[in-house]
């Protein structure tokens, strides 16, 4: 649920500057998923990363 809540907060961050680029409705949208989908996985490395440093290994 964090993955998704942080995925929704930085997607007018990545959209403004893609439209602003871009300059092309289609290619916009497209970029702009590519770019959701993308900061998707980087929080969800990031908040799984978090969940295995706090387990610890022996």
């Amino acid at each position: 649920m964090k993955k998704t809540i942080m995925t929704i907060i930085t997607m007018p961050f990545t959209t403004l500057p893609i439209a602003l680029i871009t300059n092309d409705f289609y290619v916009g949208i497209v970029l702009s998923v590519l770019a959701s989908y993308g900061m998707y996985m980087l929080w969800d490395a990031f908040f799984d990363e978090k969940k295995t440093e706090s387990k610890g290994n022996c």
